[in-house]
């Protein structure tokens, strides 16, 4: 009656207020997050839409994405198609290339919104020839989620399905990597350079590259991690091979390569799981199931807590070798005491 409020009164009334004001704020901004196709301000992600089994979408997003050198990470969002289409399938390469895709230089998200919740991965499918691979990435960053690959190929080069070149990082989240090849190294995954491959709670089964890493390289100056010690981020490689060495990896980088809580089931595999004829490899947690020899390594290599279950002739550690030539599970090349 005065005109004076009640302090508490004054100070509850202010609160809500701001509150209220904040969530309003909260809540607009959000509805045209989901609304618009992308932010509008320089050096914020971005955001685009696509249908599944829309191709030229696909490789306009990503040309979009890579053209936009102001804005911050691209979200490229994949939906299930008008006529219930998962995926993507592909023909023949892009633009005279040996990719399907156009080379990524910036920094891309690829997710899956599907409509099933994401009980079933988004597909990338090749022609089943080695004609070509599904991407290149080269001095960018691409993350990958929740998305099967399978299907892809290359003759003369390195990286069957994705390959990772120049500054670029390269992360491979809740995908399967499926019958690719290469007639070099690395039937799935090839890394060089000053790159960065992070590869978790994926599947690497039926792959194969003619030389070294049947499903995965890592050369150069590659930095990679293969899983993250629990197991139920690690990785399974099944059924991989290799021409030469290394079924499931091959690791010839000066940089670090770990291996956390991964399952290597390969064993029909004749020659090794893992090669490392001169990179530095830690592996912790894995399990290797092997016919030949688990791991084979001329440069440092750290074991701690691995499980090898192989016949009890090859089931052996820390043997030399050729003298005399037999197979181990984890074998030093040419007596150099690597482990």
């Amino acid at each position: 009656s005065n005109g004076c409020l009640e302090p508490t009164n004054f100070v509850l009334k202010t609160r809500g207020s701001a509150v209220n004001m904040m969530l309003r704020f909260i809540l607009v901004g959000f509805l045209f997050f989901v609304s618009d196709s992308a932010y509008t301000q320089d050096g914020l992600p971005k955001l685009i839409t696509i249908k599944a089994g829309d191709n030229q979408a696909l490789i306009n997003a990503i040309n979009t994405a890579n053209a936009d050198t102001a804005a911050g990470t691209y979200y490229i969002d994949v939906e299930t198609g008008p006529n219930g289409e998962t995926g993507f399938e592909f023909t023949g390469a892009y633009d005279a290339t040996n990719n399907a895709l156009p080379t990524i230089t910036r920094s891309i998200t690829i997710r899956n919104f599907l409509d099933n919740n994401k009980t079933q991965n988004v597909t990338f499918t090749g022609s089943g020839n080695r004609d070509f691979r599904l991407l290149n990435v080269e001095g960018g960053r691409f993350e990958l989620w929740d998305a099967t690959i399978q299907d892809f190929g290359v003759n003369g080069e390195s990286g069957g399905a994705i390959l990772a070149t120049g500054n670029t990082f390269l992360e491979c989240r809740r995908c399967r990597f499926e019958n690719n090849g290469s007639d070099l190294n690395g039937g799935a995954i090839a890394c060089n350079a000053n790159t960065q491959l992070w590869v978790t709670r994926s599947e690497l089964v039926g792959n194969r590259s003619s030389n070294l890493g049947g499903a995965i390289s890592v050369e150069g100056n590659c930095d990679a991690l293969i899983g993250t010690g629990d197991s139920k981020y690690g990785n399974v490689f099944r059924d991989n091979t290799a021409g030469v060495f290394g079924c499931d990896l091959n690791v010839q980088t000066s940089n670090d390569v770990r291996l956390a809580g991964n399952l290597f089931d390969s064993a029909n595999c004749q020659n090794v799981l893992v090669e490392n004829p001169y990179g530095r490899m830690i592996a912790r947690y894995n399990t290797f199931v092997h016919a030949g020899n688990g791991i084979d390594s001329t440069g440092v290599a750290q074991l701690l807590g691995n499980i090898f279950l192989g016949p009890s002739s090859v089931n052996q550690l820390y043997s030399l070798s050729p003298a005399p030539s037999k197979q181990q599970a984890a074998c030093h090349d040419f007596g150099s005491g690597a482990f």
